[in-house]
């Protein structure tokens, strides 16, 4: 369980036509914050198979399951009650194998709605909660994550043309290549140590990338092309991303980032092994170094600054980053 749910909370990396290199900045944080959570109390037998959650608002969450009769439920956070959304399986409205939940958000109507992908079938849904809706499209070929922008899609996909790219699906179906980072023979190289797990800001024109091998957070601005790069440890200044992914190919890969959350002030990035948070503004500051008391896999951030977070022993648990940040 441990290895199938540390690799279901990683997604691949993709990129594509090519971000500008732009500034490096080495942001150390001289104090770190310790702080406590508080278990959430849902039922033990409802987490039983693992799962990952993803806040709706303050009162309600999702949860992608791991072993269950379905893949997805929604989560009363104000009496821990739980209710399928998508079943397991291979009929209408059912999934075999989603990845983690790309995305919760809401409709033009207002309505909650969650975004969640099979990379396999090429299959991706976007479910509205509240008026329990489904909408059902097909995704690219070789399509690593979605997200929802700006009344369309973003797919980041590997192509023959151009590597790993982000691909912009317009509302009536257009397709738009907007960047990469990585040539195709790189990525078939590399891709292994170039992982990373992603966040995009709720404006939809910057994403974070959260390296899972290399102490690195990137941040791709969408708009014009640019990429800033965070270290928080000198010695990885300067490092060259495909030299130091051949080097971990030869001896072993390394064990940064884990999984990332954002809101329209700051990404919450995970750090191995897990009960470390690091806070990053969307200017490349690190904001904050949060010592956790559980080792968690994955978090999410609801609209009040509380912190839910998921661990090995299928826990869930809540933490109050109110004390910690300054809004």
């Amino acid at each position: 369980m441990k290895n199938i749910l540390f690799l279901s909370i990683i997604a691949m990396i993709a990129c594509g036509c090519s971000f500008r290199n732009g500034a490096e900045k080495c942001s150390e944080c001289s104090e770190t914050v310790e702080l406590n959570g508080s278990r959430v109390p849902v039922e033990d037998s409802l987490m039983m198979g693992g799962f990952i959650v993803r806040c709706l608002d303050d009162n309600s969450a999702v949860i992608r399951y791991f072993g269950r009769p379905f893949i997805l439920g929604y989560l009363s956070l104000s009496d821990c009650s739980v209710k399928p959304l998508v079943y397991s399986g291979r009929g209408p409205g059912e999934m075999l194998d989603a990845c983690e939940i790309s995305y919760t958000g809401l409709s033009d109507s207002g309505h909650r709605i969650v975004g969640l992908s099979d990379i396999n079938m090429k299959k991706h849904f976007v479910i509205d909660v509240d008026a329990y809706v489904q909408m059902e499209k097909t995704i690219p070929s070789n399509t690593w994550s979605v997200f929802r922008r700006k009344g369309g899609f973003l797919y980041k996909v590997s192509t023959d043309e151009d590597g790993l790219s982000y691909i912009e699906e317009s509302g009536d179906g257009s397709m738009q290549t907007l960047a990469s980072l990585y040539p195709q023979d790189a990525f078939n190289k590399y891709y292994n140590y170039l992982q990373s797990v992603d966040c995009m800001r709720p404006d939809g024109d910057k994403v974070a990338m959260c390296m899972l091998n290399m102490d690195k957070v990137y941040l791709l601005d969408l708009t014009n092309g640019s990429k800033t790069s965070i270290v928080t440890d000198p010695g990885w200044r300067h490092r060259d991303d495909l030299l130091e992914a051949e080097r971990q190919s030869g001896g072993g890969s390394e064990d940064h980032y884990m999984n990332a959350c954002c809101d329209a002030d700051n990404i919450y990035a995970l750090h191995y092994p897990g009960n470390e948070l690091r806070v990053f503004d969307w200017k490349g500051n690190y904001v904050r170094c949060i010592h956790l008391d559980h080792s968690l896999v994955s978090i999410s951030v609801s609209p009040s600054r509380q912190l839910y977070g998921t661990d090995m022993e299928e826990g869930l648990f809540r933490y109050d980053l109110n004390n910690v940040l300054t809004k």
